[in-house]
C-alpha cells in the first residue's frame, strides 16, 4: 500500500494519542501506590552518613520520578513530627518514646568527647551538653559513663542540640563536645583532634508509623541498609 502524507500524519497522531495514554495511565498508577506525591523522610545529622544517603540512592533508582522532602533535626523533633504526619520516616537515634511508631535499629557508634580549642581533653574544664528535654534518654546514659572520669560533674557553659554546633561551641572554647566516632569532619580536623575513650554507645533506627502501608514507604523501606555490628556498629 502507497504510503501517503496524510496516512503518515495519521500515523504519527495515533502515537502521540497512544504514548499519551499510556503515561497517563503510568500516573494515575503511581499516584494510587502514593508515587504522586513527594515521600517526607526526616534525618539528623549523623544518620546521613550512615544510612540515609544509601537508602536514599537506591530508592531513586528503583523510582527516579518519585519526589523527596528532606529534612533535618534532632531526635527528639523527627519523633514528633512523624507522630503528627509531618514526615512519613525518619531515620534517628532511639530510644523512641511514641507509641504508633515502629523501629528497626540499623548501626551502632561509640560517643567520645573532643577539645576542638586545641585544650588537652584530661584538662578541660566544661563539656558541651545537649538539651535534657530534647535527649533525656542519651543525655542521662552520658552523665553515667562520665560518672566514672574526672569531669563527670563539671558544670556546662554551652549547649547544642547537634553534634556540628557542639563542635562549634567547643572550638570557641566553651568545652569538650559529644560526638560519634563515626561523625564526618566537618571542616573542624578531627582526625587531628584527640578523642577521649568509648563514654556511651549511640544507636541510629529508620522509625516510621506502624500502620503506614502505603506503597511508597514500604519501596523506600525496601532500601534502607541491613543492620551492621561490625566495627563498633
Amino acid at each position: 500500500m502507497e504510503e501517503t502524507l496524510e496516512g503518515r500524519a495519521f500515523c504519527e497522531q495515533a502515537r502521540q494519542v497512544i504514548a499519551m495514554h499510556e503515561e497517563t495511565f503510568a500516573r494515575v498508577k503511581e499516584a494510587r501506590e502514593g508515587f504522586g506525591m513527594a515521600l517526607r523522610v526526616g534525618t539528623t545529622q549523623l544518620a546521613v552518613h550512615q544510612a540515609l544517603i544509601e537508602s536514599l540512592s537506591q530508592f531513586r533508582r528503583s523510582y527516579p520520578e518519585a519526589r523527596v522532602s528532606l529534612v533535618e533535626g534532632t531526635s527528639f523533633g523527627l519523633e514528633r513530627d512523624l507522630e503528627k504526619g509531618v514526615l512519613d520516616v525518619a531515620f534517628l537515634h532511639p530510644p523512641i518514646h511514641i507509641s504508633g511508631l515502629t523501629q528497626r535499629v540499623l548501626c551502632r557508634a561509640n560517643i567520645v568527647l573532643v577539645e576542638c580549642s586545641g585544650n588537652p581533653i584530661q584538662d578541660r574544664a566544661h563539656v558541651v551538653r545537649y538539651p535534657r528535654p530534647e535527649a533525656p534518654v542519651m543525655m542521662g546514659s552520658l552523665e553515667r559513663g562520665m560518672e566514672h572520669t574526672d569531669h563527670g560533674d563539671t558544670p556546662s557553659l554551652g549547649e547544642a542540640n547537634t553534634a556540628i554546633t557542639s563542635l562549634a561551641l567547643s572550638a570557641i572554647g566553651y568545652g569538650a563536645a559529644f560526638i560519634t566516632d563515626q561523625l564526618p569532619d566537618f571542616g573542624f580536623g578531627l582526625d587531628e583532634i584527640e578523642k577521649s575513650e568509648p563514654i556511651a554507645e549511640l544507636e541510629t533506627s529508620v522509625v516510621y508509623r506502624k500502620l503506614d502501608r502505603r506503597p511508597i514507604l514500604q519501596a523506600f523501606l525496601k532500601g534502607v541498609p541491613m543492620p551492621s555490628h561490625k566495627n563498633g556498629q
